[in-house]
Protein backbone atom coordinates (compact mmCIF):
# COMPACT_ATOMS: atom_id res chain seq x y z
CA UNK A 1 0.00 0.00 0.00
CA UNK A 2 1.08 3.23 -0.94
CA UNK A 3 1.84 6.01 1.50
CA UNK A 4 -0.89 9.23 0.68
CA UNK A 5 2.10 11.33 1.99
CA UNK A 6 4.81 9.91 -0.67
CA UNK A 7 2.29 10.76 -3.34
CA UNK A 8 0.89 13.84 -2.09
CA UNK A 9 2.86 17.08 -2.05
CA UNK A 10 2.17 18.85 0.84
CA UNK A 11 3.94 21.68 0.01
CA UNK A 12 1.08 22.80 -2.22
CA UNK A 13 -1.56 25.14 -0.87
CA UNK A 14 -4.86 23.21 -2.87
CA UNK A 15 -3.97 20.08 -0.58
CA UNK A 16 -4.31 19.32 3.58
CA UNK A 17 -4.09 15.72 4.62
CA UNK A 18 -5.35 14.61 8.06
CA UNK A 19 -6.21 17.81 9.08
CA UNK A 20 -9.65 19.66 10.74
CA UNK A 21 -11.13 22.80 8.71
CA UNK A 22 -9.60 24.99 12.01
CA UNK A 23 -6.29 22.99 11.45
CA UNK A 24 -6.16 24.52 8.12
CA UNK A 25 -7.05 28.21 8.77
CA UNK A 26 -4.83 28.34 11.82
CA UNK A 27 -1.96 27.05 9.60
CA UNK A 28 -3.07 29.06 6.78
CA UNK A 29 -3.08 32.33 8.73
CA UNK A 30 0.48 31.36 10.16
CA UNK A 31 2.37 30.82 7.42
CA UNK A 32 1.23 33.35 4.66
CA UNK A 33 0.50 36.36 4.54
CA UNK A 34 -2.32 36.71 2.06
CA UNK A 35 -4.46 33.90 -0.01
CA UNK A 36 -2.18 31.66 -1.05
CA UNK A 37 -4.76 30.30 -3.45
CA UNK A 38 -5.89 33.27 -5.23
CA UNK A 39 -4.23 35.34 -7.78
CA UNK A 40 -4.52 39.12 -6.71
CA UNK A 41 -6.80 39.35 -4.09
CA UNK A 42 -4.78 40.94 -0.97
CA UNK A 43 -6.52 39.55 1.90
CA UNK A 44 -5.42 41.39 5.20
CA UNK A 45 -3.81 38.71 7.68
CA UNK A 46 -6.62 39.32 10.17
CA UNK A 47 -8.98 38.24 7.68
CA UNK A 48 -7.53 35.11 5.92
CA UNK A 49 -9.72 32.74 8.21
CA UNK A 50 -12.88 34.75 6.88
CA UNK A 51 -11.40 34.24 3.19
CA UNK A 52 -10.87 30.88 3.42
CA UNK A 53 -14.13 29.51 4.60
CA UNK A 54 -16.28 32.01 2.14
CA UNK A 55 -14.29 31.30 -0.90
CA UNK A 56 -12.33 28.40 -0.30
CA UNK A 57 -13.81 25.98 2.15
CA UNK A 58 -17.14 26.18 1.08
CA UNK A 59 -16.01 24.56 -1.97
CA UNK A 60 -13.95 21.45 -0.65
CA UNK A 61 -13.63 18.45 -1.50
CA UNK A 62 -12.89 15.65 0.42
CA UNK A 63 -11.32 12.56 -0.43
CA UNK A 64 -10.70 9.68 1.66
CA UNK A 65 -7.42 7.65 0.70
CA UNK A 66 -6.00 4.75 2.61
CA UNK A 67 -7.54 6.08 5.99
CA UNK A 68 -5.98 9.43 5.32
CA UNK A 69 -8.51 12.40 4.71
CA UNK A 70 -7.84 14.90 1.86
CA UNK A 71 -9.06 18.20 1.32
CA UNK A 72 -8.72 19.66 -2.06
CA UNK A 73 -9.23 23.34 -1.72
CA UNK A 74 -10.25 25.43 -4.85
CA UNK A 75 -7.51 27.37 -6.42
CA UNK A 76 -7.76 30.71 -8.27
CA UNK A 77 -4.57 30.90 -9.69
CA UNK A 78 -3.27 31.03 -12.92
CA UNK A 79 -2.22 27.72 -13.45
CA UNK A 80 -3.31 26.59 -16.98
CA UNK A 81 -4.89 29.03 -20.07
CA UNK A 82 -8.10 26.63 -20.06
CA UNK A 83 -8.45 28.86 -16.42
CA UNK A 84 -11.25 31.57 -17.48
CA UNK A 85 -12.16 34.68 -15.66
CA UNK A 86 -15.30 35.63 -14.34
CA UNK A 87 -16.68 37.97 -17.06
CA UNK A 88 -18.54 40.41 -14.20
CA UNK A 89 -15.08 40.45 -12.38
CA UNK A 90 -12.07 39.65 -14.04
CA UNK A 91 -11.38 37.09 -11.32
CA UNK A 92 -10.10 33.16 -12.49
CA UNK A 93 -12.65 30.75 -11.79
CA UNK A 94 -11.74 28.24 -8.92
CA UNK A 95 -10.27 24.89 -10.53
CA UNK A 96 -9.10 21.96 -8.94
CA UNK A 97 -5.59 20.53 -9.19
CA UNK A 98 -6.03 16.30 -9.08
CA UNK A 99 -3.21 14.71 -6.11
CA UNK A 100 -2.66 11.89 -8.27
CA UNK A 101 -1.47 12.76 -11.46
CA UNK A 102 -1.94 16.82 -10.96
CA UNK A 103 -4.33 17.36 -14.32
CA UNK A 104 -6.36 20.72 -13.64
CA UNK A 105 -10.31 20.33 -13.62
CA UNK A 106 -12.37 23.11 -13.35
CA UNK A 107 -16.22 21.78 -12.15
CA UNK A 108 -16.15 20.40 -8.62
CA UNK A 109 -18.26 17.23 -10.68
CA UNK A 110 -15.43 16.35 -13.50
CA UNK A 111 -13.14 16.22 -10.40
CA UNK A 112 -15.31 13.73 -8.36
CA UNK A 113 -15.02 11.56 -11.29
CA UNK A 114 -11.63 11.71 -12.06
CA UNK A 115 -10.52 11.23 -8.76
CA UNK A 116 -12.68 8.42 -8.49
CA UNK A 117 -11.17 6.60 -11.41
CA UNK A 118 -7.66 6.72 -9.22
CA UNK A 119 -9.71 5.67 -5.94
CA UNK A 120 -11.32 2.49 -7.32
CA UNK A 121 -8.00 1.64 -9.32
CA UNK A 122 -6.51 1.74 -5.07
CA UNK A 123 -8.94 -0.78 -4.14
CA UNK A 124 -7.80 -3.18 -6.84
Amino acid sequence: MTEVSSVIDETKPYWVVNKTVEQIIQEYTSLYSTCPLCEHIKVPKNNIGLHLRTVHLRFIIELLVDENLIYCLPCKLKCAPHVLRKKSTGILRGHYHCPFCEKILTRSHSFKGHTAGYLIEAIL
